[in-house]
């Protein structure tokens, strides 16, 4: 990691590095920052979030990511690529993953719980209080279908079952 450097320094550090259009000095320099330094230099540079957390080490990503305030979070995830966003959520620790979820409406939470691994997702859905059951077939995954519904009966259904989440016997 870097020395300590003045957030005015930063901030003109990653100006030219942003004008200069080249990502990978761009991402060498912002994975030799500390995280709280990245995590400030993305509530300076809102319109930026989305490039500085896609040019960061997943891990790092992630560690920026959780301190992050809600707002900033949620706009990252909004734009990010779903191939990214799918990495950023399996990368958190699990109660950062859930407090966040937390704070969003269900059919937002249903789509992200999709690009969950297996079991990231399984984890999770314990963690927010759905029924953990496993094996998880496509009749429990109704019944949690219709456990997101009752919070909201005007939305869609969601089409769970779909996901199937693998059990030990499909490795057989």
């Amino acid at each position: 990691m870097s020395n300590e450097v003045s957030q005015p320094a930063l901030q003109k550090q990653f100006d030219e590095l942003v004008r200069e259009s080249d990502r990978s000095r761009l991402a060498d320099f912002l994975n030799d920052q500390n995280i709280s330094d990245v995590a400030w230099l993305i509530d300076e540079n809102e319109e930026d979030a989305v490039t500085i957390i896609c040019g960061l080490e997943i891990q790092r990503a992630a560690g920026a990511f959780k301190i992050l305030d809600l707002s900033a979070q949620k706009h990252i995830i909004q734009h990010l690529p779903p191939q990214k966003t799918a990495e950023l959520l399996n990368e958190l620790p699990s109660d950062d993953r859930t407090a966040f979820l937390e704070e969003l409406p269900n059919e937002a939470v249903r789509e992200l719980i999709k690009l969950l691994n297996p079991e990231e997702r399984r984890f999770t859905l314990a963690q927010l209080g759905y029924p953990e059951e496993s094996p998880c077939d496509k009749q429990q995954l109704m019944f949690l279908d219709g456990y997101l519904r009752s919070y909201d009966p005007h939305l869609p259904m969601s089409g769970l079952w779909d996901m199937r989440i693998p059990t030990l016997e499909d490795n057989n």
